[in-house]
């Protein structure tokens, strides 16, 4: 675990290839990763655009009385 997280920040010369233990798990890893970034991304969008439309029609609720 400790060379995966060297390796992570390993910035290697651009001739040299940054030494990896096992290409499928960092490819699955980086899946996993990628696929929960987009899933918060859209909850996030998702709270924010329903937190906005509530809003707006309390302002308007508010300003028909």
């Amino acid at each position: 675990m400790a060379s995966k997280i060297a390796n992570f920040f390993y910035a290697a010369p651009l001739d040299e290839e940054v030494p990896r233990d096992d290409q499928r798990s960092d490819l699955l890893g980086n899946l996993i990763v990628g696929a929960s970034l987009y899933i918060g991304s859209v909850l996030f969008f998702a709270v924010v655009t329903f937190g906005a439309v509530q809003l707006v029609k309390a302002a308007l609720h508010h300003l028909a009385r």
